[in-house]
């Protein structure tokens, strides 16, 4: 720790009785994006650094990213808000680091984040790449499944989002019957 990461602290520690390794989870204060794991042997020798994987790569950072983007997302839409239901809601930002296979949106001609601009510990202003590199998931379920009313539900959406200055390149929209009583979706083609 001393030698490779001098300015970091062992956050909590523990035993994998699976596999017979310990490790240790790193952080740097006052780096969101600098947390990562150690992993040794019972001798104490270091069996894997995930330093690399984590951090330097950009992992951590888009992973903060989309965490942040879905947050700011569901607070501008709270369900009890809307006169319909929310089934499924996320957001993330698009980028190279996951990959476009990650979301497959080939039909969408989105755009992904290049890897060079995912800097570690950097702020980001989610109603600038939001309109760049937004993705919005939003399943909604409606007595009324029309087109009319898919229209109205996605101005509505779009109205909230706008309000908060937060925009999405890309949406998946999904508009269904209420799920039956015991949770499964509503196959009713009426």
């Amino acid at each position: 720790m001393a030698q490779n990461y001098p300015d970091c602290y062992v956050n909590s520690r523990g035993y994998n009785f699976k596999d017979g390794s310990y490790f240790a989870n790193i952080q740097k204060e006052g780096s969101p994006d600098t947390n990562f794991f150690v992993y040794t042997d019972w001798l104490g020798n270091i069996s894997y650094d995930a330093y690399e994987s984590y951090v330097t790569s950009g992992h951590n950072t888009a992973n903060r990213m989309m965490m942040e983007y879905r947050d700011l997302l569901e607070s501008a839409i709270p369900q009890k808000d809307v006169d319909y239901t929310i089934d499924i809601f996320y957001g993330d930002i698009l980028n190279d680091y996951y990959g476009k296979e990650f979301h497959n949106l080939n039909a969408y001609n989105a755009v992904y984040m290049p890897q060079e601009e995912i800097i570690l510990d950097k702020q980001y202003d989610y109603s600038d790449i939001g309109y760049k590199y937004g993705y919005v998931c939003l399943y909604v379920c409606d007595e009324d499944v029309s087109a009319s009313r898919a229209a109205e539900i996605l101005l509505d959406v779009k109205s909230r989002l706008d309000n908060q200055n937060l925009g999405f390149y890309c949406i998946d929209f999904v508009l269904e019957l209420p799920r039956k009583t015991d949770g499964s979706p509503n196959d009713d083609k009426t």
